[in-house]
């Protein structure tokens, strides 16, 4: 992981992971869905009718409480406290607290800016 030496530098990961993303879209036509956490936690029930409606299930009110589901769930990764947690808040939109200090970087990662309709 040597691109974490620096914020220019994650920038240009940032952005070329997302590159090999839409090639990889284009190439092979994937069928695919995408949600941004913050459209997640404000309007969970829309996004969780779309997602089911995208991956052909019924929906079900009981997705709802997966943190009901996970705590009682072995799980072993850094996140676990996480997983149990309802959706919270406190990560919405918590970059523009560093808008100043990452100003340089946003020409680098405006296409995504946009096209994933945050704000510069």
């Amino acid at each position: 992981m040597s691109f974490l030496f620096s914020i220019e530098s994650i920038a240009e990961r940032y952005a070329q992971i997302f590159e090999f993303y839409e090639l990889n879209c284009r190439e092979f036509k994937l069928d695919k869905i995408e949600i941004r956490y913050e459209d997640l936690i404000e309007n969970l029930d829309m996004e969780l009718t779309k997602l089911m409606a995208f991956l052909s299930l019924e929906k079900d009110s009981k997705y709802k409480d997966y943190q009901k589901h996970a705590k009682n769930k072995v799980i072993s990764t850094a996140s676990k406290n996480q997983v149990s947690k309802s959706l919270y808040q406190t990560s919405r939109y918590k970059w523009v607290n560093y808008r100043k200090q990452i100003q340089h970087i946003v020409p680098t990662l405006e296409k995504y800016i946009f096209k994933f309709n945050y704000e510069a």
